[in-house]
């Protein structure tokens, strides 16, 4: 069999009106733990619990609730005394202890307790909701904040080592831009000396080729003109030797002509006689 023994626990810090004493008999239900809270003056919480030893230091444990001390609407438990039976400070309840209620300091009918237990449980729960918030809140900023300076970090070290890219590539570039230039520079020197002296020989060999040509037309030219002159002297000659038979004939031609008209005078007479026998 369990031995049961009996703590008195005063609770200190921001921890009336705050709902304290009804998450207080929440938990101590859910545990099996007789006994009951009440406010103290002092601003304290006293709890007188029923249970086995090892159980009350647990149940104490999950009352240490840390909130805002500097918020007098959050709940923050401060520290907590836990004196048992057999301590000379253990002061002895003055009730009996059974299921685990809210002393409220006077007579309440059962009515009036669950509307102030409703009500401490919604101002606890309001209390936690704003707890979680600002809790929220805070490590939000702090993980922005956190975000913010590994990011300005990171960005300046980017931003550092684009730097030191674009230089090294600005580098490297101009000393390759340069080289390709004086290359450039060279290659075109060279091809104009190339195309300069070829040109200056293509134009040696076409003006002797030119005058190789002016000469031998010249040469067949003045072969071609005394020829020429030659075949019109020769056929002068021959014109006039044709030109004299053709005067020959044409005399011959007229005579023959002289005769023809007589011999036709004759025909004639000779004729006009017949007629007339």
């Amino acid at each position: 069999m369990v031995n049961l023994a009996i703590a008195r626990l005063l609770v200190f810090g921001n921890v009336q009106g705050v709902g304290f004493r009804a998450y207080v008999k929440q938990i101590a239900r859910n545990m099996r733990i007789n006994g009951f809270a009440r406010n103290l003056d002092d601003g304290s919480v006293e709890i007188y619990a029923q249970a086995a030893k090892q159980e009350i230091n647990s149940f104490a444990g999950r009352l240490s609730i840390q909130g805002d001390p500097e918020n007098p609407l959050s709940l923050h438990v401060a520290r907590i005394e836990v004196i048992f039976e057999d301590d000379e400070r253990f002061v002895k309840p003055y009730r009996e202890l059974a299921a685990f209620e809210i002393d409220y300091g006077r007579p309440l009918g059962i009515e009036n307790k669950e509307s102030i237990e409703k009500a401490e449980i919604a101002t606890l729960m309001m209390h936690s909701l704003i707890s979680k918030t600002d809790s929220f809140r805070k490590e939000t900023s702090q993980n922005f904040k956190n975000l913010e300076n590994t990011l300005g970090s990171k960005t300046d070290s980017f931003r550092k080592e684009s730097n030191q890219n674009f230089k090294r590539l600005e580098d490297t570039l101009g000393s390759k831009t340069d080289s390709f230039r004086k290359e450039s520079n060279q290659n075109f020197k060279n091809l104009e000396n190339t195309l300069g002296s070829k040109t200056d020989s293509f134009r040696k060999e076409s003006n002797q080729n030119f005058k190789n040509l002016e000469n031998t037309l010249g040469s067949k030219t003045d072969s071609f003109r005394k020829e020429t002159g030659q075949n019109f002297n020769k056929l002068d000659i021959k014109y006039g030797s044709v030109s004299s038979a053709l005067k020959s004939i044409g005399s011959g031609i007229k005579g023959m002509s002289g005769s023809i008209k007589q011999s036709n005078k004759l025909l004639v007479q000779i004729a006009k006689r017949f007629d007339a026998h």
